[in-house]
C-alpha cells in the first residue's frame, strides 16, 4: 500500500466516475475504495433513461429512494434497484 504525507493512507474518495481519475487514485492509494459522486451516477442513470420514455419517472422515483435512504439499509436499497432494473427495464 502506497504512504504518502507522513504515513497518511486515504480509505475512500468520491469520484464523478472518469476513469482517469479513478485510475490516479487507485494508482495513489491501492486499498482505496473508489465511491462514485451519486450526481455522476444520476446523471448516467438519466441520460439511459430518457429513451425509456414509459419508465422515466419509475426509474427516477427509485434511484432518488435510494439516495433517500439512511446509510444502513442503503446497500439494500441498491441491490432492489438492481434487481428491479434487471428485471423492468431494458436498454436497447
Amino acid at each position: 500500500s502506497s504512504t504518502h504525507n507522513n504515513g497518511y493512507e486515504s480509505k475512500t474518495v468520491n469520484t464523478d466516475g472518469w476513469a482517469a481519475a479513478m485510475s490516479a487514485w487507485s494508482a495513489l492509494f491501492c486499498s482505496i475504495v473508489l465511491i462514485r459522486c451519486f450526481l455522476h451516477a444520476w446523471l448516467s442513470i438519466r441520460d439511459m433513461a430518457k429513451h425509456l420514455k414509459e419508465m422515466y419517472k419509475e426509474v427516477g422515483k427509485r434511484v432518488w429512494a435510494v439516495y433517500r435512504a439512511e446509510n444502513v439499509v442503503m446497500k439494500e436499497k441498491i441491490s432492489e434497484l438492481r434487481r428491479w432494473a434487471k428485471d423492468n427495464v431494458s436498454i436497447m
